[in-house]
């Protein structure tokens, strides 16, 4: 009768055992969490082992350290939280076989269990089990609910892994695509604008060329101050053209000396509209002593529209007064120029400070912003060999500085032209290409206010047909024209006549066009950016022609 009911019960015991695997195998392939998995593995573990304490250690991978990963203790006890290598295990605990066995812990007195976590023939990990709720020690039947449970928990730690590592790889995706979304908007938008620049400089253009004409020539003083007054709009209206395709475009980096605080004017100017309709005050405080920098003007034109557009974002929701404050200063003894621009909105929250130069990072609501603005603003000013940070606040909003270094303009050779723009150039002919009839008249204006014969074409076609007929001594020749346009003018004359392609100025209203841009550096050609001045005019011609006479010498 006592050997049934020992049967009986031992019987009892495995079903009950069955279930409660059953149970939490069922929980544990659930969690994909491995902070969360390893915590329950262990509350399974010493659970079904009727331990008080417990412990999971893990390793990261082949050859690594086995670090603690979870861990249950009843009685205030602790674990190591790092027990090194297998190698050093075995060393301490005697052999790693597949099955649990007791053996000295290390760091603790008493003797407890260990159930070895295999994958394979690969030890990822084992359990600790100490001090048995039961007084009769550890059995057979519990060596193997264990030791199946540890199969379990292995199987269950590779699909965490793996999951993590494809949720990693769907997230890396996810950011690739919308970079490459936002790239094609970007590019989209960039020549959507180029064909708006274009229209739009060849007008400004005419209305520049003929209020400064108009400003040398008249001696009516009233008439000279409306003509200025227009002149100064037109020069916003190009300045602003220009800023929107400096910010939509890609483009390399031109470096040229630069003034850090006519940078920043302009970018403010072209926020101004936006910044003074949400009750934004901007305050300048740009010191006298800052030197001129040696940077890509476009480019930090980006890094300051995107900082005080930020600081505008930020404040829209604030209470008044709402202010930017753009400060500049020189530190000789570093050789730094340093901007910063703050803001009265409510600062960048502690946690996501580490985080804001980060690519595709955002606070901004979806539709708002693309987590781009910070990130390319940090790779243009380290381009530049500076630093861009935010920094510690103790009152209310954030602020952003930029370090960048005062170095010295490269040294340059000025030419004949640049020297002196009343250089006597008359007598030479000059053949103007444009499809607009006015900007046709204001060259001819121009050119034959220095003394040079002047005649048009308003075509590829006929200026071919020109040039046939007779010799120029230059040729200005719009880029975008419809049918036969500058660079196919160009290359049929380069068949034609080679001599006559050293003597090629190009106009274009799209300057920051990478394909005009690329053509205009190989040929070697001058070119002359719409809108231009008169003054533009003269300096390039009288370059121009320079570059001719050297080459025939």
């Amino acid at each position: 009768m006592h050997e049934t009911n020992a049967i009986e019960a031992s019987l009892n015991a495995k079903i009950f055992n069955l279930f409660a695997l059953n149970k939490a195998a069922q929980v544990l392939t659930s969690v994909l969490d491995p902070r969360s998995l390893t915590e329950m593995a262990v509350d399974v573990a010493t659970e079904m082992g009727r331990a008080k304490s417990g412990a999971l250690y893990v390793a990261g991978g082949p050859g690594e350290s086995y670090r603690l990963a979870g861990v249950k203790s009843l009685d205030g006890g602790s674990f190591a939280s790092d027990l090194g290598s297998a190698a050093a295990i075995a060393r301490r605990a005697g052999s790693l076989k597949s099955r649990p066995f007791l053996s000295p812990i290390p760091g603790r007195t008493e003797e407890g269990l260990i159930v070895p976590v295999h994958l394979g023939e690969l030890l990822v990990g084992f359990f600790m089990l100490l001090d048995r709720m039961n007084p009769e020690p550890w059995s057979q039947d519990d060596f193997e609910v264990l030791e199946t449970l540890a199969a379990h928990v292995a199987v269950c730690l590779q699909n965490a892994r793996l999951y993590k590592k494809v949720t990693e790889q769907y997230e890396a995706l996810e950011v690739a695509q919308a970079r490459r979304v936002q790239t094609e908007k970007l590019a989209t938008m960039g020549t959507l604008l180029a064909g708006v620049a274009h229209e739009l400089n060849n007008p400004l253009s005419v209305i520049l060329g003929h209020t400064a004409i108009l400003c040398q020539t008249s001696k009516d003083e009233s008439l000279r101050a409306r003509a200025g007054k227009i002149a100064s709009a037109s020069e916003r209206c190009a300045r602003i053209v220009k800023n929107f395709l400096a910010i939509a475009r890609e483009r390399p980096p031109e470096r040229e000396s630069v003034s850090l605080h006519q940078v920043v004017e302009e970018a403010v100017e072209l926020l101004a509209y936006h910044l003074r309709s949400d009750g934004v005050d901007v305050v300048m405080a740009l010191a006298d002593d800052v030197p001129a920098l040696w940077a890509d003007p476009h480019q930090l034109h980006q890094v300051v529209v995107n900082l005080v557009s930020n600081a505008h974002h930020a404040m829209r929701k604030s209470p008044p007064p709402r202010t930017i404050t753009v400060t500049s200063r020189f530190e000789p003894a570093r050789a730094l120029v340093r901007l910063e621009v703050a803001d009265t909105g409510p600062g960048v929250p502690p946690e996501v400070r580490s985080r804001i130069f980060d690519p595709f990072f955002t606070t901004k609501p979806t539709g708002e912003g693309t987590g781009l603005g910070l990130s390319l603003c940090q790779g243009i000013i380290e381009g530049h060999a500076g630093s861009i940070w935010l920094a510690d606040s103790t009152g209310r909003g954030a602020v952003f500085v930029i370090e960048l270094p005062a170095k010295e303009t490269p040294a340059t050779v000025q030419s004949r032209a640049e020297r002196d723009l009343s250089t006597t150039i008359g007598g030479r002919v000059v053949l103007i290409i444009d499809d607009e009839p006015e900007i046709l008249e204001l060259l001819v204006d121009v050119l034959r206010s220095d003394g040079l014969e002047a005649e048009t074409a308003c075509s590829g076609a006929s200026a071919k047909e020109k040039l046939r007929e007779r010799t120029f001594d230059l040729v200005l020749s719009d880029v975008r024209m419809p049918e036969l346009d500058g660079a196919g003018l160009y290359r049929e004359l380069e068949r034609i006549d080679p001599n006559l392609t050293s003597r090629f100025v190009f106009m274009t209203g799209d300057s920051l066009s990478a394909e005009t841009r690329q053509f205009i550096e190989r040929v070697g050609a001058l070119s002359l950016s719409k809108p231009f001045s008169p003054d533009e005019v003269r300096r390039v011609v009288r370059r121009a022609l320079e570059r001719a006479e050297d080459a025939q010498r």
